[in-house]
This record gives structure tokens, sequence and C-alpha cells, in this order.
């Protein structure tokens, strides 16, 4: 056998034990850790706070009313030509730079309403950049800051001044709450 041969049936023996793992191959792998740095989330809240009043009015229609200084105190009556007024204060508090939502009041659940009665609620909200609108829904977007927006939800409750004959007395109207959505929407860019 020849020289060139036995080396190369050597070099090939050698090659086998090695990928056959008889032996080891040497190759160099490198790790690094790349920083990802952190991710913050957001805030998004919606709460009554503290100083619901309740006001007397004067009815100037079925749904009409202007508002006294007086306050309506439990237990007290209404009759034709009376409006109440309740007012709760809010609290909307929201950040996230794409943050984007809307705030708006569904209609009054009630029972036992009698004819010549009527509620119904509004949203009001003090200036502030981050809301805009002029009424239900109004739209927040905070940017890169939080906001903390206040308002208040305003509920009427009207006896029809043109109500006549017995309708309604001695009734009992239950006004089952009003709920307010505050709901985030899809940032437009």
């Amino acid at each position: 056998m020849r020289k060139t041969t036995k080396g190369a049936l050597a070099v090939g023996a050698g090659v086998a034990l090695l990928l056959g793992g008889a032996g080891t191959m040497a190759a160099w792998q490198l790790t690094s850790t790349a920083a990802t740095g952190t991710v913050s989330s957001g805030e998004f809240n919606l709460a009554t706070t503290a100083g619901a009043t309740w006001k007397w009015g004067t009815a100037t229609s079925a749904t009409g009313c202007t508002a006294t200084t007086t306050d309506f105190p439990v237990g007290a009556k209404i009759v034709p030509g009376d409006c109440v007024i309740y007012t709760q204060p809010i609290t909307v508090t929201a950040s996230g730079n794409r943050l984007v939502a809307t705030l708006s009041v569904s209609a009054i659940a009630n029972s036992g309403v009698w004819s010549g009665l009527t509620a119904t609620s509004a949203t009001t909200m003090d200036a502030n950049p981050a809301v805009t609108g002029a009424g239900s829904p109004f739209t927040i977007t905070p940017g890169t800051g939080t906001v903390n927006a206040t308002g208040k939800v305003v509920t009427t409750i009207v006896f029809d001044p043109a109500t006549t004959s017995s309708t309604g007395q001695n009734s009992t109207a239950t006004l089952n709450g009003v709920t307010l959505v505050l709901k985030q929407t899809a940032p437009t860019t």
C-alpha cells in the first residue's frame, strides 16, 4: 500500500472519529445579552367623588328646569312644576402615550315613573386640555402626561307643570342610577 493511500485512510479515519463523537472539534461560539429596557403600563380609572348634592329647581317645561341653590331635603315631596337636580362629582384618571378613551352617560333605568315625570342625565367636564367634546361622549387623550379630569353627572327630575288631575299623587319613582362608561378606543395614529 502506498504512503499516500495510507495517509488518506488515516485522515479519513480521524475525521470519522471526530465527527462520530469520539473526539472533539473546536468551534468558536459567543453569547451576548442585549439590553431591552423596561416597559410601563398606564392607568385608566373613573370614580365618583364626595360632594354629591340634591337641589330644588323650578320646571320650565315638561323636561326643562331652572336650578336653585336651595337644598332638596331627604324625604321632601314634589308636586307639578317642581324639579330636583342631583349632581354627582366624578374624576377620570388616565395615562398612556397612545391612550384614547370616550366618556359617556347612559339613560337612567327607572321604575314606577308616572305620567308627567321625566328624568334625564348629562355629563359635564371641567376645562382640561386632554378632554374634548361638548357633551356625552367626551374624548380623553392624555398623551405623554397623566390626566386627572374632573366633571359632574347632573340628573334632572322634572314633574311637568302642565300635569292635571291626580296624576302622580302619592307615588314613588325609583331612579336606579346612571351608568357612566369610560371606554378605551383605538388610537388614530
